[in-house]
């Protein structure tokens, strides 16, 4: 195996990874569903370029066709799935027709690819068709366009709208220059090309595994920010007027002590605010503007102080545990959260906090 191959391997290696861990979460939203099946497509297009850049190019895979078949419709897969992913976060009702919708082109090539090997007689060289690869390119290219340009909407001043247009510049360039050389070199099965874009897979995923890993609620955090800035747009004028503000904020009070509803980990402002005989705008307007807080702080700063009191009191359960009771949807999460808000780990803020405890104790 030559270098190029092990850094290609990587990518593959790392597709699983994160799919796995995703996988074994033991709370599991549609948007991580989504993003699993996203990792997969390019496990299975990793895959395949592993095995082109192991083999020779003049019969590539022909003794691991079956690889080769079911790549085929995952390299559309990516474009569709990560226009679906960044909807689920933003609009969850919105996300099964969605899939029905524009998934359906995957269907034909899944089909397609049955057949293929159906009717394959071992010998035949395996090649795909220039056209294939232009159109998943260039649907993945159009979906690219589709998502920045609906995310350009939620600029919140002039300098981000400038890097949100040079943003959709480059991807929309980089899609159409990838469509321009996928098709030459399915076209010339060009050894170069296979190297060259399963490298930028390999890289790509590097790079996700490092921003997840500094951000974990990277993904979250920019959902709500756009969330929060398309009620804030609905409301330039107050929509409170009518509002009995002691009383809706004593409610909401009451819901988060009480009843804990921050404990779940789906809860989203719509649904919180129905809770108080609110709309979306009214209730993310009372945040701002009476409690000087956002909705995703507002509900992470309960989740912590249950945590801090967990640590301390319960002796039984993990911490992994304790991340869950309280509405964390994963430990790497509540983790980060944990240290933003105490300046400490929980393990270490547990066993400071028991000391002091012990030592109060006669």
């Amino acid at each position: 195996m030559t270098m190029t191959s092990y850094w290609i391997f990587l990518g593959l290696a790392l597709c699983w990874m994160h799919a796995f861990n995703l996988l074994i979460q033991p709370k599991r939203s549609r948007s991580s569903t989504i993003l699993i099946a996203i990792l997969l497509s390019l496990a299975f297009i990793q895959w395949e370029l592993w095995l082109q850049v192991l083999g020779n190019f003049s019969n590539p895979i022909k003794h691991h066709a079956l690889i080769y078949f079911l790549h085929q419709p995952c390299l559309y897969l990516p474009g569709p799935l990560l226009y679906i992913y960044a909807h689920s976060l933003l609009d969850p009702p919105s996300v099964t027709p969605m899939i029905k919708r524009h998934l359906l082109p995957a269907g034909f090539i899944l089909a397609w690819s049955v057949m293929e090997f159906i009717l394959w007689d071992g010998q035949e060289k395996l090649s795909l068709s220039r056209w294939l690869y232009l159109f998943c390119f260039s649907s993945g290219a159009i979906y690219a366009y589709l998502l920045l340009a609906q995310l350009r909407r939620f600029a919140h001043s002039d300098h981000l709208l400038k890097i949100e247009f040079t943003l959709l510049s480059i991807i929309i360039s980089v899609g159409v220059a990838v469509s321009i050389i996928a098709s030459v070199g399915g076209l010339l099965n060009s050894s170069t090309f296979y190297q060259l874009y399963a490298s930028t897979i390999t890289l790509m995923m590097i790079s996700a595994y490092l921003v997840g890993g500094r951000f974990p609620e990277l993904t979250t955090t920019v959902a709500d920010d756009i969330l929060e800035t398309i009620e804030k747009k609905k409301y330039e004028q107050s929509h409170l007027k009518q509002v009995d503000i002691e009383s809706v904020t004593s409610r909401l009070t009451q819901l988060m002590t009480e009843q804990k509803q921050y404990r779940n980990e789906n809860i989203d402002l719509a649904s919180l605010a129905a809770d108080i005989g609110l709309n979306g705008h009214q209730l993310s307007q009372l945040l701002n503007d009476h409690l000087n807080t956002n909705f995703n702080s507002f509900i992470k700063g309960y989740r912590i102080e249950e945590a801090k009191t967990l640590l301390c009191s319960d002796n039984k359960h993990t911490i992994t545990h304790i991340a869950f009771e309280v509405g964390f949807s994963s430990s790497s999460t509540f983790y980060k959260a944990f240290q933003d808000a105490t300046g400490l780990a929980p393990g270490q803020f547990r066993k400071q906090n028991r000391s002091k405890i012990q030592q109060k104790i006669p």
